[in-house]
C-alpha cells in the first residue's frame, strides 16, 4: 500500500448536486476525466509518478461548477491494469463499429 494515507481510496462528493429519482447525482455534461498524482496532504499535480511517494488519482472534474465529484486513488499497478482494460474495451467497440 502507498505511503498516502490521508485520503480514502474512492471518494464521491455529492455537493449541491440534485439527486434524481433513481438516487443518481448527474454532473454537468462538460465534466471530464483527468489523471493526476496525489502526493498527500491535499496536494495534487500533473507530474508523472517520479518516486515511490504518492498515488495515481483519477478525477472527474465538473468545470462548470469548479467541483471534483469523483476521485479514485490507484496504486500504479491498478492504474496500469485499468488502462489496459479501457484500451481493450475501446478497441473492441471500434472493431464493432467498423463492421
Amino acid at each position: 500500500m502507498s505511503a498516502v494515507k490521508d485520503c480514502p481510496k474512492h471518494n464521491v462528493f455529492v455537493g449541491d448536486y440534485y439527486i434524481n429519482e433513481e438516487g443518481a447525482v448527474v454532473p454537468t455534461e462538460t465534466s471530464e476525466w483527468v489523471v493526476q498524482k496525489y502526493e498527500g496532504d491535499g496536494v495534487f499535480s500533473n507530474k508523472e509518478l517520479e518516486d515511490t511517494e504518492g498515488m495515481v488519482c483519477m478525477v472527474l472534474i465538473d468545470g462548470e461548477r469548479e467541483f471534483w465529484p469523483v476521485m479514485s486513488l490507484l496504486e500504479p499497478e491498478e492504474a496500469i491494469e485499468l488502462g489496459r482494460e479501457l484500451i481493450n474495451q475501446a478497441r473492441g467497440i471500434q472493431e464493432q463499429k467498423r463492421r
